[in-house]
C-alpha cells in the first residue's frame, strides 16, 4: 500500500473528503494527516502567519474524527533552531508538559529535527513513535544510523535533494529505514536557503517570540528570483509525479508526504487527489504550489498566476534517466545537461513572459507587499 501523508486543514468537511477520497482508491491509501498549533514551545518549519491557528481542544476533535476514519495524525515539532530550553530543567519540564498535552488528545506521532528532542522524548515517552524531519537531511546510511542509535525514530524523511539519487534509496532501503519522501516540494535543487528560511520560520513559529513584519516570504524569496531567472532549475527541483511514486514505492519507499499546511483546502484535496489517482495532467509545477496555472491552455492569458509552466504529459520517462542508472546524476549540469534538454522539450512557458522575467532585474518585493508590511512596522 502507497502510504500518503497530507496536510491538515482542521474543517470536519476536509476529512470527510479525505476519507472519500481513501475508498475511492485501490493502492493508495491516506495514511495520516500532519500539522500543528502555529505557535508552541519548540515552533516548526512554517512561521506562525502562514499556517492555522488553532488551539489543542480544537486539535484533539479533529484528531477523534480522523481516527474514526481510520486515518492517524502527526504532530510537527521540527524547528531546527532553540533558544537553549532543552538543556535546562525548567525547559525540559515545559517541553514534557506540551508534549504530555499531545499524548493525551491522541497524537500518534511527532515529527522531530533536533537530536537532543529525539532522546528527551523517547526517554520519557518511550511508545511514542517518532518521525525524523526532512530537516535532518537524511541522505546516507552514516546520518541514518546516527538517528536510529538516539532511539525511537520509526521513520526516517530522506534529504529532498536526494529524491532522484536512488543509490541512497536503495542503500537505506536495504539497511531496513522506513523511508518516506517528500513529494511535491516547491524548493530548488540543493538550495543556499534551505538552512536560512528553515531557521527563520522555526524561531517564528514559537509562542515567545515577538514579530515585527507580516512577510509573505513565499513572494518574496530570492531563491524563487533565480528559479525564474534560470528556468531549467524548476525542472532539477526534486518533484515526484503522481505517476512515478509506484517507481519509488518498488524501490522501498513506503511513505509519500505532500506539502500544503500554508495552501487553501481545496488546492490540497486537488493535489492529494492527483497523488491518490497517480495520474495528472496540466502544469507539473501547480502540484507544487498555487501561484502556478493548472491548465496549459490558460498559461497565456492567465493574469493571476505564474505562467511558468511544464507538461506533465511530456515527463513520463523523465525518473527513468535516474532509476536505470542509479549513479547517473554527477551534478556536472554543465556536461551533462540533461534536465536542461527535459526542460526545453516539457516548457510551456510563453516567450514574452520569459523575456519580461528577464528585464524586471532583481525587483523582489511589489509596491503592494511595501505598504502592507510598513503598516505593520507601525
Amino acid at each position: 500500500m502507497i502510504n500518503f501523508c497530507v496536510p491538515e486543514k482542521y474543517t470536519d468537511d476536509y476529512v470527510t473528503q479525505l476519507a472519500l477520497i481513501n475508498k475511492q482508491s485501490v493502492r493508495c491509501k491516506i495514511y495520516e494527516t500532519y500539522g500543528s498549533t502555529n505557535e508552541n514551545i519548540i515552533g516548526n518549519i512554517r512561521s506562525a502567519h502562514k499556517i492555522p491557528s488553532v488551539c489543542l481542544d480544537i486539535l484533539a476533535k479533529q484528531i477523534n474524527m480522523l481516527h474514526k476514519h481510520g486515518i492517524r495524525f502527526n504532530y510537527i515539532l521540527n524547528s531546527t533552531v532553540s533558544n537553549e530550553i532543552e538543556f535546562t530543567k525548567e525547559g525540559q519540564k515545559n517541553i514534557i508538559n506540551f508534549v504530555n498535552k499531545l499524548v493525551s488528545i491522541n497524537v500518534d506521532s511527532i515529527t522531530v529535527s533536533m537530536p537532543f528532542l529525539i532522546k528527551l522524548l523517547k526517554t520519557v515517552f518511550p511508545k511514542l513513535d517518532i518521525v525524523a524531519s526532512v530537516c535532518m537531511e537524511i541522505n546516507n546510511l552514516s546520518k541514518y544510523n546516527q538517528i536510529l542509535s538516539l532511539g525511537g525514530v520509526s521513520r526516517f524523511v530522506l534529504d529532498r535533494n536526494y529524491n532522484r539519487k536512488f543509490a541512497t534509496i536503495d542503500s537505506l532501503a536495504q539497511a531496513g529505514a522506513v523511508i518516506e519522501v517528500l513529494c511535491n516540494s516547491p524548493c530548488l535543487y540543493n538550495c543556499v536557503e534551505t538552512h536560512y528560511h528553515a531557521n527563520l520560520s522555526s524561531i517564528r513559529s514559537r509562542h515567545d517570540v515577538t514579530r515585527s513584519t507580516s512577510y509573505n516570504t513565499d513572494e518574496i524569496l530570492s531563491c524563487f528570483q533565480y528559479s525564474l531567472h534560470n528556468n531549467y532549475e524548476f525542472i532539477k527541483s526534486p518533484w515526484i509525479r503522481p505517476e512515478d511514486c509506484i517507481k519509488y514505492y518498488t524501490r522501498g519507499v513506503k511513505f509519500f508526504k505532500i506539502d500544503g499546511r500554508d495552501k487553501p483546502v481545496d488546492y490540497n484535496l486537488e493535489v492529494i487527489k492527483a497523488y491518490m489517482n497517480e495520474t495528472f495532467s496540466g502544469n507539473l509545477l501547480f502540484l507544487t504550489s498555487n501561484i502556478f496555472e493548472k491548465e496549459l491552455d490558460k498559461i497565456s492569458t492567465t493574469n493571476k498566476k505564474q505562467k511558468i509552466a511544464l507538461d506533465n504529459d511530456l515527463l513520463s520517462n523523465f525518473i527513468d534517466f535516474f532509476i536505470n542508472d542509479i549513479y547517473a546524476c554527477n551534478e556536472n549540469c554543465l556536461q551533462c545537461k540533461y534536465c536542461i534538454d527535459i526542460y526545453e522539450k516539457t516548457n510551456r512557458t510563453p516567450n514574452i513572459y520569459t523575456e519580461s522575467i528577464k528585464k524586471q532585474g532583481d525587483v523582489l518585493v511589489t509596491v503592494k507587499q511595501i505598504k502592507e508590511d510598513m503598516r505593520a512596522l507601525l
